[in-house]
């Protein structure tokens, strides 16, 4: 995944492992990644989680966001944290790794293979200001919602059907509150 980062972290191992030279995907590690902070231009697994994100939008508001956002103008910032990782049976997994993207915090979990493959989870949490511009969203509130990554660092595959399925079950539920309400107003109508 091709990316310029800025920044200051630093790895430290809290286990002890090891690390053949001659296999490096036979590395038993366990540390800590410690970020002071750093900023990073996207690669093509954040460009996907930018997209993804922006289709997320769009389905809240119930139409475009507008404004095009390039995603190589996108910095992905990394504020103070402490990051758990293991790097073993040819996988480095990591956890609540939290990154802020066009102003939207993202935590991932999981892991990256020394082949580049991925086992990732994303979490996006609905924003308050999402749902002020469609009340029919409301269902949405306080949730995060949950995207999981495969494929490789090159090609990323979000699976996104999670996410349209809470979109749709919450629009759905502010429809069957609608269709209650307007059914008990009728009712009390009817019999006063």
């Amino acid at each position: 995944d091709n990316t310029q980062t800025d920044g200051k972290f630093s790895a430290f191992v809290t286990k002890e492992g090891f690390m053949p030279l001659d296999n490096p995907s036979a590395t038993n590690a366990t540390g800590v990644l410690a970020i002071e902070s750093a900023q990073m231009r996207p690669g093509k697994l954040v460009t996907s989680l930018l997209d993804a994100t922006k289709q997320i939008k769009t389905l809240i508001l119930g139409r475009p966001t507008g404004g095009v956002m390039q995603a190589d103008a996108a910095l992905v910032r990394l504020e103070k944290q402490n990051v758990n990782v293991q790097c073993i049976n040819g996988r480095v997994y990591h956890q609540n790794l939290k990154m802020v993207l066009t102003g939207i915090p993202i935590t991932t979990t999981g892991s990256v293979g020394f082949d580049e493959s991925l086992s990732l989870l994303a979490e996006i949490p609905v924003q308050p200001e999402w749902l002020t511009k469609n009340r029919l969203m409301g269902g949405l509130q306080g949730q995060t919602l949950k995207i999981p990554i495969t494929g490789t660092l090159s090609q990323p595959v979000l699976d996104t059907r999670a996410v349209f399925n809470a979109i749709r079950q919450a629009a759905q539920n502010a429809t069957n509150r609608v269709i209650n309400n307007e059914i008990q107003d009728q009712f009390k109508k009817l019999f006063k």
